[in-house]
C-alpha cells in the first residue's frame, strides 16, 4: 500500500502509524494461529455475554504494552457487569418504591434504558 500509494499519488497514504503490542496467553507465550493457542470467539460467546467480552478487552487492553488474555479477565469483567447490575436493580426498585409513596403523581411511561441492558 506504502509503494503503490507512492507510485501513483507521490506521497505517503498515512502520516502516523499506529502499532501495539502483542497478544499473549495468559502464561506469556505469543498467540497465534500457527501455534493453536488462542482464544477463538465462537468460544468466549459460548460462555460468556457479549457485554462481558467487551468489558474485559476495555479494561485489560493497553496500546503500549503487551496483552495478556486469559479467562481471569473475562471472570473479573463478568463480576464487575454482575455488581453494576445489582447497583441499577437496586437503585430502580428505590426509585419505584419512593415514587409510589410520594403524594403527587408522575408519569408512568419513562423507562429506565440503563437498566434494560443489565437485565438480558
Amino acid at each position: 500500500m506504502l509503494f503503490l500509494s507512492l507510485h501513483f499519488i507521490g506521497k505517503f497514504p498515512f502520516k502516523d502509524v499506529f502499532l501495539h503490542g502483542l497478544l499473549k496467553n495468559s502464561k506469556g507465550e505469543k498467540m497465534s494461529k500457527s501455534l493453536e493457542n488462542g482464544i477463538l470467539p465462537e468460544d468466549l460467546y459460548k460462555q460468556y455475554d457479549s457485554d462481558v467480552i467487551r468489558m474485559a478487552f476495555l479494561m485489560h487492553t493497553n496500546y503500549d504494552r503487551e496483552i495478556r488474555y486469559g479467562d481471569h479477565i473475562f471472570k473479573k469483567s463478568s463480576l464487575f457487569l454482575h455488581k453494576l447490575k445489582n447497583i441499577f436493580t437496586y437503585l430502580v426498585q428505590k426509585i419505584e418504591y419512593e415514587r409510589e409513596n410520594l403524594d403527587f403523581k408522575i408519569e408512568r411511561g419513562y423507562k429506565f434504558e440503563a437498566l434494560s441492558w443489565c437485565q438480558r
